[in-house]
């Protein structure tokens, strides 16, 4: 997977002669592009014939395209870890191996070679697939500095409650952000038909119920379809006092006829200022769901960054709000 067209084809076969290949013929020619991984090759075959080596690049993109969140995933996870336990049985193929080695990564100090066992473990442990990074030109020194960058980058663990419009293209935002996303809605038929790579989904009769598993310093955006709702979900959060952000889509009568609500029934009302309502930072007007979801994103993104590298949380809850790890 960490490899090209063009390192990985072999140079005696021309374009026609790959196409006419059979199916195994054709995975054993060019199945190192993707490592440990012969299905893709197996389903590319099917959109032979190749005219080009951009078609055949596009018909790999679209075999991963259309595969399902767990394959794609599996193929992350078959990845070989840098100077892992496949590096140390001599399982490598042979372009892993060589890249590897041009990273100086089968020559680490005793010291190198744990931090990299550590850093392995940890990264695979928080995100589910190994550390990816394409090693060549790089030394075994801007590796380690890599891996340690990314796991040293707090996490950002978003609650998102509706899946209407503006969620969906709001999911689309936080996913290039990285952000850590369970999106949570009742209706049974919610998410159907939408691209869930990524996401933690869930379909819950008590939306309200999520609240109480979300991680300190958690990142909460309201837009049910349903006042009631919100309002339910308003109330589990508030209960929390350690939100980084606490967004609800609405307009300012919608918070007024909130605010008034919450005060009826006990909240401090020094606590108001914890809400956002409405979202989204100032100067948008546009109302499509794109440019709103845009708004926000880039609302909480501003926020996630302070925290990031200030170390402070939202000045209007806990002083210091910490990450899990």
């Amino acid at each position: 997977m960490n490899h090209s067209l063009a390192t990985d084809m072999p140079a005696s076969l021309t374009l026609a002669q790959l196409s006419a290949l059979d199916g195994e013929d054709f995975v054993a020619a060019v199945g190192a592009v993707f490592e440990h991984s012969p299905w893709v090759m197996r389903r590319a075959w099917a959109r032979r014939p190749f005219a080009d080596r951009a078609a055949l690049t596009a018909a790999l993109t679209a075999t991963l395209q259309a595969a399902s969140r767990d394959e794609q995933l599996a193929l992350m996870c078959a990845h070989p870890e840098l100077a892992g336990k496949a590096a140390i049985r001599g399982e490598l193929t042979a372009d892993s191996a060589r890249e590897q080695a041009g990273a100086g990564l089968n020559a680490c100090t005793p010291a190198e070679f744990t931090e990299l066992q550590a850093l392995n473990l940890a990264y695979r442990q928080r995100f589910g697939w190994p550390f990816i990074i394409a090693v060549t030109g790089l030394s075994r020194a801007d590796i380690l500095a890599a891996m340690r960058q990314r796991l040293a980058r707090a996490p950002f663990p978003v609650w998102l409650f509706g899946a209407g419009h503006v969620a969906q293209a709001l999911v689309t935002q936080l996913r290039l952000l990285a952000a850590q996303v369970r999106w949570i809605d009742p209706r049974d038929d919610a998410f159907a038909g939408l691209d869930l790579a990524g996401v933690d989904a869930r379909v819950n009769d008590d939306p309200a119920s999520e609240v109480a598993e979300a991680p300190p310093g958690c990142f909460y955006l309201v837009m049910s379809h349903s006042h009631a709702l919100d309002f339910a979900l308003c109330e589990a959060i508030f209960a929390r006092r350690d939100a980084a952000y606490f967004g609800l889509i609405g307009s300012h009568s919608k918070r007024a006829s909130f605010e008034q609500r919450l005060l009826a029934r006990g909240l401090d009302a020094a606590r108001l200022n914890e809400l956002t309502c409405p979202i989204g930072i100032a100067g948008i007007t546009d109302k499509q769901p794109a440019a709103i979801a845009l708004a926000v994103a880039a609302q909480m993104v501003q926020l996630h960054n302070a925290r990031q590298w200030l170390n402070q949380a939202h000045p209007l809850s806990q002083p210091t709000v910490s990450y899990p790890e």
